[in-house]
């Protein structure tokens, strides 16, 4: 097996995981990050960009990929240059002083040569959610609505940055002192 195949064989399994919890997903593989990106934008299902082949995957495609402000966008817009291959062929020295340092970076992207390291995302380790009664609570009514409300708020905090949860615990602290802590955990991950 060749690096190329390796990479397939694991994009091939993050769609497949993707798929199988419903959502809909674009793979993008290649040596550089935005190349990658590009490729997942644009393509349907696993697309591997292999080297050497970023410049001439990236030329078709849109200028606005660079993620340039609007007053940029407009000028390029002017000038005819709308597609990655266009600002690609731009003389290096006239980009930089134009745009700056920005347009260097942007040259470089639009060449297909991405050196930024991937950055691993964090995600919290974990989210916490309280309510506090004033004196005691007898009804299982009321219990049961304000763990609702709380299991409502969990899932929207969750939602909001696509994660989902391992393990769910839910500790009382009773009147006078006592506490007690229940936990539900799952191999699968989940988010309702």
């Amino acid at each position: 097996l060749t690096r190329d195949d390796d990479a397939c064989r694991i994009g091939d399994q993050i769609y497949a995981a993707l798929s199988r919890i419903g959502l809909r997903a674009s793979v993008g593989m290649a040596r550089g990050k935005f190349t990658a990106h590009a490729a997942a934008q644009h393509t349907v299902g696993v697309t591997l960009i292999s080297r050497g082949e970023d410049a001439a995957f990236l030329d078709p495609l849109p200028v606005g990929l660079l993620g340039l402000v609007r007053e940029t966008a407009r000028k390029l817009d002017l000038l005819g240059i709308r597609t990655l291959g266009q600002f690609a062929a731009l003389p290096r020295s006239a980009v930089s002083a134009q745009f700056g340092r920005k347009g260097r970076l942007w040259h470089l992207l639009a060449t297909g040569k991405d050196t930024r390291p991937v950055v691993p995302f964090r995600m919290p380790e974990f989210e916490r959610a309280g309510i506090d009664f004033d004196g005691a609570v007898e009804d299982l009514v009321v219990i049961d609505h304000a763990l609702n409300q709380l299991a409502l708020s969990l899932v929207q905090r969750l939602e909001s940055r696509s994660s989902a949860a391992h393990e769910v615990a839910l500790t009382l602290h009773f009147e006078r002192g006592a506490t007690r802590t229940e936990r539900i955990q799952r191999v699968q991950p989940f988010a309702d």
